[in-house]
């Protein structure tokens, strides 16, 4: 990984176009309930938290790392604090401020690591910023405090998003059952909602302070990335060819969007709002977090608390949003084939509140012409809290164009301890290499295990030199992963027996073999052959899937469309 930047230059275009969708399908990559484990492991956990026998073989060597850097976090002290109560022994630190107001040289020492090389030269592209801008850390607008403890359950939270137990319903909704660790990851939360999209494979989870003190009221909406192994999920993988952009469209996005205005814009028992997550997850945040400000700013008198977005793995997300801009301004909408935007609006309940929120949203836009684009997100982007980490070596922070302000983790942080193993090798079975550590600075595991060790703390500005080449493959992508998502969607949801008993009783319809049909037995409008009431020939001659163009005359709605319980 560490090379693709060079090989990118003199690569074909083919090869070019299927490294980038090779990346895009990469996004996320979390640590996954139920990866083959080790036989004598019961649980991930059980491996990484040492509880075992060492896992390591017995001739690796252990490295004590050092990282010597400056620092201008506030409360960093107290964050390297926390982190070593946690870590014990294993973990040391000193803090000089040579001048009271400048920055601080904080040397932390890490005891018995494993002794792993990892790729230095995707650190030779890092263009560090202003130590100033580590305020971000703690902005003065918040009321939370203090605010890094709340980003650190960020990372908890964006881990427990992947780990959503996803069900279909009988109308061909999903929905999603709260994870059981949620208790223990993030015992001092409520999980108050989920959301799921059947469409695109959006995912998400909401957690609510539990019994806050006064002005520390939130809530953290996690949203999960790519599904790639376990429990893979190619909604994810095609929505990640449009750089998410159908996922920060979707439905259940902008539901969970009117939940979280409803929240912040409540003064007296609402409160702040984090949208968080990893990677793809990471992405979608950022478009979701824009247009919930969006959605604030344009109610008629917009009070309301303060919206963070916290990214881990801080790809960027400014290019996805400029073209939902541009192609809602063009006529385009959400950018979702019209005929499934008129399938939804006649068999789903929840579109009537996802589209309020759009048409809300995307009024903002009315005025807007292509060359002012950029700095309207400007305008919107300045009034939230948006703070992205990554890591020196994250291959992934490479892409795209962040929205707020990058914070760089040392790579020493994601190195594992001396009887743990890397991601990969927990996959594999197999010693992973440099290949192994990169992958290790990208996946939520590395993430957590450099904040539990107190990396919050030494969090320098910085940003990445940027792989133009992807985003110029960006709009190849797009066209696939739409045409993919579609694709999806018919096979598992619009040629079920459910989705035909809707079209059948709608007042129009129609079918990849007929685009009129308001009679079961007109040629082309059935899935049944003649015995079964439908259309003469022979059952090849049928129609594989239908879409609901009118609802039916009488009540508006087809009859499987009922309200459903929340959650």
């Amino acid at each position: 990984m560490a090379g693709l930047d060079r090989q990118a230059g003199s690569a074909p275009w083919c090869s070019r176009t299927l490294l980038a969708l090779r990346i895009v399908a990469f996004l996320g990559g979390p640590v996954l309930a139920g990866w083959v484990l080790p036989a004598e492991a019961a649980s991930l956990h059980d491996v990484v938290d040492c509880s075992g026998a060492p896992v390591v073989t017995a001739g690796e060597a252990r490295r004590d790392v050092r990282v010597i850097t400056p620092s201008a976090v506030p409360h960093a002290r107290a964050i390297l604090d926390a982190a070593q109560a946690d870590e014990g022994a294993r973990m040391s630190f000193e803090v000089d401020h040579p001048e009271p107001l400048g920055p601080a040289a904080v040397d932390i020492q890490i005891d018995g690591l494993r002794d792993l090389a990892f790729p230095r030269s995707l650190t030779n592209d890092l263009v560090y910023d202003d130590l100033r801008r580590t305020q971000v850390v703690d902005d003065r607008r918040s009321s939370l405090s203090p605010l890094w403890r709340v980003d650190e359950a960020t990372v908890v939270a964006s881990d427990l998003a992947y780990e959503v137990a996803e069900h279909r319903l009988p109308d061909l909704h999903e929905a999603g059952d709260a994870p059981p660790a949620a208790a223990t990851d993030l015992p001092d939360y409520d999980v108050v909602a989920t959301y799921l999209d059947t469409y695109t494979g959006f995912k998400a989870i909401a957690f609510e302070r539990r019994d806050p003190a006064p002005g520390e009221a939130h809530r953290i909406y996690a949203i999960a990335g790519t599904q790639v192994f376990v429990n893979t999920d190619f909604r994810d993988w095609a929505a990640g060819l449009t750089m998410a952009r159908a996922h920060m469209v979707s439905t259940a996005a902008l539901r969970l969007i009117a939940d979280a205005a409803a929240y912040a814009e409540d003064r007296e028992h609402g409160g702040e709002v984090l949208i968080t997550g990893q990677s793809q997850g990471a992405v979608t945040a950022q478009g979701v977090g824009f247009m919930l400000q969006e959605f604030l700013d344009a109610q008629p008198a917009p009070s309301h608390h303060l919206v963070h977005v916290v990214s881990w793995g801080a790809v960027g997300a400014r290019e996805p949003i400029g073209t939902m801009i541009r192609r809602e301004r063009a006529g385009q909408g959400r950018d979702f084939p019209q005929s499934l935007e008129r399938h939804w609006a006649a068999t789903d309940p929840d579109e009537v509140k996802a589209m309020a929120v759009w048409r809300q949203v995307s009024g903002r836009w009315v005025n807007l012409s292509d060359a002012s684009i950029a700095a309207h997100i400007d305008t919107v982007v300045a009034e939230m809290r948006i703070v992205g980490y990554f890591f020196e070596i994250d291959p992934f922070a490479r892409a795209g164009t962040f929205l707020g302000t990058s914070l760089v983790f040392p790579t020493a942080f994601v190195l594992p301890a001396d009887c743990e193993q890397l991601v990969t090798e927990l996959m594999f079975q197999t010693r992973a290499g440099k290949l192994g550590i990169t992958l290790e600075s990208h996946f939520l595991k590395g993430y957590q295990r450099a904040v539990a060790r107190g990396a919050l703390a030494v969090a320098r500005p910085a940003e990445p030199r940027k792989w133009d080449w992807v985003v110029d493959l960006l709009p190849t992508g797009d066209v696939i992963g739409k045409f993919w998502l579609n694709e999806i969607y018919r096979d598992k949801v619009l040629s079920t027996d459910t989705n035909w008993r809707n079209c059948r009783t709608a007042g129009q319809w129609r079918t990849e073999r007929n685009r009129s049909c308001r009679r079961g037995y007109w040629p082309g409008c059935s899935n049944e052959g003649l015995s079964a009431g439908g259309e003469a020939g022979a059952p090849a001659e049928t129609a594989r899937w239908c879409v609901v163009d009118e609802p039916p005359p009488a009540d508006g709605a087809v009859a499987t469309a009922a309200a459903r319980p929340e959650g």
